[in-house]
């Protein structure tokens, strides 16, 4: 399958999958559930779309369209579970291992940094 083709295909999905978690949101705020619960909702559902949907061994364009689109752009946090079960299952145990905390160690890391960066923008501080 052509790459511009597969490009235009995650691009689509993309949308929807982003536009179903807004959705979720909104939802999650009016039945006045926590964002965190909320967010934890969305990863779990995602999770367990991802799973399905690479399991039954879809084709490229709906791997695309699926996988790398909708349900990258629903919650990336699946993809990357995928990721490390992909890991874990053939044997790289040490990688899937350092893929699941790694990816959340990090991002802690990079959520504390950018906001100590914006904290200093809006301040007037330099760094």
């Amino acid at each position: 399958m052509d790459t511009v083709v597969q490009l235009g295909l995650v691009a689509g999905g993309g949308a929807v999958g982003a536009s179903a978690r807004w959705v979720a949101g909104l939802l999650a705020t009016r039945l006045r559930i926590a964002a965190w619960v909320a967010i934890m909702l969305v990863n779990a559902v995602g999770c367990l779309a991802i799973g399905l949907a690479a399991g039954t061994g879809v084709g490229p364009g709906l791997e695309a369209f699926l996988l790398g689109g909708v349900l990258g752009g629903f919650t990336t946090f699946s993809t990357a579970m995928l990721d490390a079960w992909i890991l874990w299952r053939t044997g790289r145990r040490g990688a899937a291992t350092l893929c699941l905390l790694g990816t959340a160690a990090i991002a802690m890391i990079a959520v504390m940094l950018g906001l100590g960066v914006a904290s200093m923008v809006s301040t007037g501080a330099s760094a």
